[in-house]
């Protein structure tokens, strides 16, 4: 089958009927196509028959289990975690509606409002099942934190508020946290939800945030490492879009850096941080394709540009935290810096090679300009740390 958001959809994003009267945005996207919650392969954006195309394309295997099967009779409750600011109420409502009708239960929400007293509670939708929690320390990693807090539940699975999850998302997440019994973190496949604008194109162009459509277990060290980079490899792992922990790995590791993080002067790497804490202490985390969210991207190129400096602060910024944590750190990643150079900038390196010839120069130099703040960045972030 097609797999596409099955949900109501905020009024500003225009939508088409298709395939079984499915509302889909209007977007130019590829479709996912799926089998058993199986991701097969995509259509392309501009196939006038998806459908067809899709049966000719792809043969699915009927005997591949579902996350029901891999979990049999494991059902640990589970608390979804979403921060946000609350700057806009609809999407964040569609995100809401589409958790509720998640197919695993037990689920509950915890949406963590990050700027207490700015916006009306009263404009979420209401359920028992949602609760809100108040972190007025400014910084996802603090809302994050304030989240796990909260969660009294085995599991906890972290949203940002601008995704849209598949209806087996939670599912499949939990039971990929059952791969081994060192599995301590899981994180899913995320792709565009619309990708009309320049902005959004671009993003996808610059790498996007999807991982692939093979599961894979990350582990330190790994018997075949997959480049010279690992396990320093921005991205590697996953987004902290959509990501979920056994909550009580995720406590014994500290929690998220609340150092690094939108909301702080690091401005993000609080993902890749505590991912990669994940793994050089020794635990696994497992890549599932089958846990699907749909990610809001950035509209214009003037919004991407902005997000992509940060970006570049961010990551910096975290692997020289990482690098300051410990003299092994240190020297892996200084060894590491000619490699991570040229996966970055080099026009031929993996990230890179699927680049357009009229890819902006202009947008390689934004980054690069990010990374070389990250250290004033995360001095910055460190100093107002020590200062609450």
């Amino acid at each position: 089958m097609l797999r596409v958001p099955e949900l109501p959809l905020d009024p500003d994003l225009p939508v088409l009927d298709l395939l079984d009267d499915a509302p889909v945005p209007l977007a130019t996207a590829p479709i996912l196509v799926t089998s058993g919650g199986q991701p097969l392969g995509f259509v392309p954006a501009d196939e006038s028959d998806p459908r067809g195309w899709a049966e000719r394309a792809f043969v699915p295997d009927p005997d591949v289990p579902g996350w029901q099967d891999l979990l049999g009779d494991r059902r640990p409750a589970a608390t979804v975690v979403v921060a946000t600011t609350g700057e806009r109420s609809g999407p964040l409502n569609v995100l809401l509606r589409s958790l509720l009708t998640q197919s695993y239960v037990p689920l509950e929400v915890a949406v963590v409002d990050n700027r207490p007293g700015s916006w009306d509670h009263g404009e979420l939708l209401h359920d028992r099942r949602v609760r809100v929690v108040e972190q007025p320390v400014r910084g996802v990693s603090a809302a994050r934190n304030a989240g796990l807090a909260a969660s009294t539940t085995p599991v906890v699975l972290y949203l940002d508020d601008d995704v849209v999850p598949s209806p087996d998302w939670a599912g499949w997440l939990v039971a990929a946290l059952h791969t081994t019994p060192e599995t301590a973190c899981a994180t899913g496949l995320i792709l565009p939800l619309d990708t009309r604008t320049e902005g959004q194109r671009l993003l996808e162009e610059w790498g996007g945030f999807g991982k692939g459509l093979e599961r894979r277990l990350h582990q330190h060290p790994h018997p075949a490492p997959p480049s010279v980079l690992y396990p320093y490899q921005p991205g590697a792992f996953g987004s902290g879009a959509s990501v979920g922990f056994w909550a009580s790995e995720l406590r014994a590791l500290g929690g998220y850096d609340e150092v690094l993080g939108a909301g702080t002067p690091a401005h993000g790497g609080e993902d890749l941080a505590v991912q990669l804490s994940v793994v050089l202490s020794g635990r696994h985390l497992a890549y599932e394709p089958c846990a699907v969210v749909w990610h809001r991207h950035r509209a214009s190129r003037q919004e991407w540009t902005r997000q992509l400096f940060w970006y570049g602060v961010g990551l910096s910024a975290t692997m020289l935290r990482c690098a300051l944590t410990s003299p092994r750190d240190f020297a892996a990643v200084l060894r590491r810096v000619p490699a991570a150079a040229r996966h970055a900038f080099a026009h031929d390196s993996a990230r890179n090679a699927h680049r357009s010839a009229d890819y902006p120069r202009s947008l390689v130099l934004v980054e690069l300009l990010g990374m070389l703040a990250g250290p004033i960045a995360l001095g910055r972030s460190w100093a107002g740390r020590h200062r609450r």
